[in-house]
């Protein structure tokens, strides 16, 4: 009986080992002047992808073996009947292939995702970046959307947070608070686009800046707590206090030492530019509509 256990558990293990998805990526193509990120590209979401359950990625120097097998290089997009065909001698289920191109002032990865067995493209998920320095997190955002088409789910709902996102980072550099303190919840949760408890703090310490109480304290407790920062509790006792001169009563009381100066004031940014403080990439699209989940039950009182 203890052995019919034991192969029963095999092989339901095994079933669920085998139930994960083997996807290779290929470096990327690009236009000349941006041929140093394409290969930082590709192993920013060679990484991504191994971080997510569904997928067991081919190591890069395997890959490289096939490819050199059959002359063909690791940079480059293959018809899609090639790339099927390397996929299978990888055993693979999917080959992902991309490319770096310019978009107005920043750049646009384009990629295609090529079932292997039937050869077709399964998706076609592209991002638009900003700058270089917004690459990985726009890798992110490829990487999940590879996941959902990998999983048959839509990207609907993902693409409608970004437009949102985007708004918002649009809205809150025109210093509106509210616009600040949803953006810095989109920001917090991972809406949109990465989740980042540091830039969640930049946006709440905006948002308080241009006059919502509630963002003075949500950054009080992220200093306080040592979220998105280290623990800082001299600034969290600044932001507790300016939180209750503006009328925000759960803060009074958390800071010891009150201050005299006034409840709101751009000093708050440590001196420099509100806009530049922000730290999330420049605004694309609009879209009314907000995001219901406006509160972070780890913040509230």
């Amino acid at each position: 009986m203890k052995k019919v256990l034991i192969i029963f558990l095999f092989l339901l293990l095994g079933g669920t080992l085998s139930a994960k998805k083997v996807i290779a990526v290929m470096d990327f193509s690009s236009e000349v002047h941006y041929r140093s990120l394409s290969k930082t590209a590709a192993n920013i979401l060679v990484s991504e992808l191994a971080s997510k359950p569904i997928f067991t990625v081919i190591e890069r120097s395997r890959l490289k073996k096939i490819l050199d097998e059959q002359g063909l290089a690791m940079t480059g997009l293959l018809d899609d009947s090639k790339a099927a065909e390397v996929g299978k001698l990888l055993a693979a289920n999917y080959l992902i292939m991309g490319h770096i191109s310019s978009l107005g002032r920043g750049f646009i990865v384009t990629s295609k995702m090529v079932n292997v067995q039937t050869g077709a493209i399964s998706a076609a998920p592209k991002v638009s970046v900003s700058s270089e320095r917004a690459l990985q997190g726009a890798i992110q955002e490829l990487a999940n959307k590879i996941v959902a088409a990998a999983e048959g789910r839509s990207t609907a709902a993902t693409d409608s947070f970004k437009v949102r996102r985007d708004f918002l980072v649009q809205e809150c550099r025109q210093r509106k608070p509210e616009k600040c303190f949803e953006l810095a919840i989109f920001t917090w949760y991972g809406k949109g686009g990465v989740k980042n408890a540091e830039t969640a703090l930049n946006n709440f310490v905006a948002s308080c800046v241009f006059g919502k109480p509630k963002g003075c304290f949500y950054a009080a407790q992220m200093y306080n707590k040592g979220i998105g920062s280290r623990k800082n509790p001299s600034k969290a006792r600044q932001f507790y206090e300016k939180a209750c001169r503006a009328g925000f009563k759960a803060a009074c009381g958390r800071a010891s030492k009150p201050r005299s100066n006034g409840a709101f004031g751009d000093s708050m940014l440590g001196g420099g530019n509100a806009n530049n403080s922000i730290g999330i990439t420049a605004p694309s699209a609009k879209q009314k509509g907000g995001f219901k989940e406006n509160i972070i039950p780890s913040l509230e009182p």
